[in-house]
């Protein structure tokens, strides 16, 4: 009787998985996104910068003519924003081969450089130490077998963003295609998606930056930055409502008053 119970149990839950309607998948409305949206700004203000907190650069130099300076200089103004630290292109007065990067290798105040290079006698098209704070990119080592110079520059800009992660502490990527996975010859660049970092990276990559003398910049809600003392002056109603909250909170003494988080350094 009970193993009767017992299989009539199971015959009942197995149907009712064979025959329940399948779960619908709700989505969310371009309104509903917005009113979502707008409840976040309610709370906290929305997303600030602290731009005065930067400081040290990532300086891509530019020694060689083959690939056209503005595109790279495109690929690493948008590596900084997306690392939300200052980095540039310099072009250099001079060609240099790679021998005369690592005999000497001038800074020229950068925090971490990446010298991009054209040297035939180079065999690999990318040097990297991260003792020096430096790594070179070589785009001879890049043309061989490029279908054209297009993809010779697209293949340059993506080592050029390679080469400063892997400088600064990022490595292999979770994320298939992405920029960061494991390359063993130049046209294997080709298949990468584009030379945008992938964000796994990039995360645990910031958090490396103080130690080369790189500070990105904060990017937080008002709220927080009201709480941790460097929030600006408000520019509307919803801010302002928050600052003089947290702040009257702060003057109530330190033993009714919120706890105020000291902002990084």
């Amino acid at each position: 009787m009970k193993n009767l119970i017992i299989s009539a149990v199971v015959v009942a839950a197995v149907s009712t998985l064979v025959f329940a309607e399948p779960a619908v998948k709700r989505t969310i409305t371009p309104e509903e996104r917005a009113k979502n949206l707008q409840k976040m700004y309610q709370r906290t203000g929305g997303f600030i910068r602290r731009a005065d907190a930067l400081s040290g650069e990532l300086v891509f130099f530019n020694a060689q003519k083959t690939v056209a300076a503005e595109g790279l200089k495109e690929t690493a103004e948008r590596l900084g924003k997306t690392m939300r630290i200052t980095a540039k292109m310099k072009d250099c007065v001079e060609a240099m081969k790679v021998a005369d990067a690592v005999k000497g290798v001038k800074m020229d105040g950068a925090a971490v450089a990446v010298f991009v290079v054209d040297d035939a006698e180079a065999a690999l098209p990318m040097f990297v130490a991260p003792e020096g704070g430096w790594a070179i990119v070589n785009v001879a080592a890049l043309k061989k077998d490029a279908k054209s110079e297009a993809f010779v520059a697209s293949r340059t800009a993506k080592e050029m963003v390679r080469a400063a992660l892997y400088v600064c502490g990022g490595a292999n990527s979770q994320y298939e295609n992405s920029l960061m996975k494991p390359v063993k010859e130049p046209k294997a660049l080709d298949d990468l998606m584009n030379s945008n970092p992938p964000m796994d990276v990039v995360g645990r990559t910031v958090g490396y930056l103080p130690a080369f003398g790189i500070s990105p910049n904060p990017y937080t809600t008002y709220l927080a930055a009201c709480k941790q003392g460097w929030a600006p002056a408000p520019t509307n109603d919803v801010q302002k409502a928050i600052w003089e909250k947290i702040h009257n909170e702060k003057e109530r003494g330190p033993v009714n008053a919120l706890k105020i988080v000291p902002p990084k350094k």
